[in-house]
């Protein structure tokens, strides 16, 4: 946890603009560390489920960090160290069983898309298309004028 805690700052530090809705920030760290949970997840069962899940848990973490406008590097490097992270903590942890195994990745997984349909919810509601468009005003008989 706490490689995990600076991870979470430091690509919460790339996103300036975005600290500033609450909201957007707390949909972000969520979203993180469901990333996390499911790279974890994915790493402890890569044996049972299979090298691909973990690999695609894998990018799925470096695409949330790189969501918040990180460079790549940095993002490939801060899922380095949640790996090295997670290395540690499963030689401590017991062995899953296949069931187990497949209960965790789709809770996991589901978990993350729940993160992200939040995260992408936050992000997009503000942004407004009218920037593009003339001002236009309704005269008294509800005509558009420019």
């Amino acid at each position: 946890m706490r490689t995990f805690l600076p991870v979470c700052l430091i690509s919460l530090t790339a996103a300036l603009p975005a600290l500033a809705d609450h909201r957007y920030d707390e949909a972000y760290r969520g979203y993180v560390g469901a990333a996390y949970s499911h790279l974890a997840s994915a790493y402890a069962c890569r044996a049972l489920l299979g090298r691909s899940h973990y690999e695609d848990a894998r990018i799925t973490a470096e695409n949330s960090l790189r969501l918040s406008g990180m460079p790549t590097d940095i993002a490939l490097r801060s899922v380095e160290k949640m790996l090295e992270k997670i290395r540690r903590d499963d030689k401590r942890g017991p062995q899953l069983s296949y069931a187990q195994c497949a209960t965790k990745a789709a809770t996991t997984r589901a978990e993350l898309q729940r993160w992200e349909k939040k995260l992408l919810s936050h992000k997009f509601k503000d942004q407004v298309v009218g920037d593009d468009l003339p001002d236009t005003h309704l005269d008294t008989n509800g005509h558009q004028v420019r």
